[in-house]
């Protein structure tokens, strides 16, 4: 019993780190900020083709979220199959939501009158744009 105090007491620390947000949550640093070389003595604009380009379109498609879950896991609660649990860290939530994304806000309202049905009262649709290659 002794020793497992004191493992407990010992592995207090490596609980607390592991809990920090992670380092891009924090303000971005000043070389990323628009027009930041030029306020750094000596700079100079980054060469315009250091990413490569694609074709892409965006893309609209649509997610029911059920629950943000904050100070607690989503071990802690059983979900329906057709929904799955996303961490944000910056915001330090658990996003409840649909694993499926719909293509029109029609199909995602039958789906969330679906899970209201269910008892997921606080049901609502969440509209993304995303990026597509061609």
């Amino acid at each position: 019993m002794k020793n497992l105090i004191v493992f407990l007491f010992l592995m207090l620390p490596v609980f607390v780190w592991a809990q920090e947000k992670p380092a891009y949550c924090d303000e971005l640093p000043v070389s990323y900020e628009k027009g930041a070389w030029s306020t750094v003595k000596g700079g100079s604009p980054p060469p315009k083709s250091s990413l490569p380009k694609f074709k892409t379109v965006t893309v609209r498609c649509y997610k029911i979220q059920v629950a943000l879950l904050k100070f607690t896991s989503p071990e802690n609660y059983p979900f329906h199959e057709s929904l799955i649990a996303r961490h944000r860290p910056c915001e330090e939530v658990w996003v409840v939501e649909t694993k499926q994304c719909f293509d029109t806000r029609a199909e995602a309202n039958q789906m969330k009158q679906k899970l209201r049905n269910l008892g997921y009262k606080g049901a609502y649709v969440v509209e993304l744009i995303a990026w597509e290659r061609q």
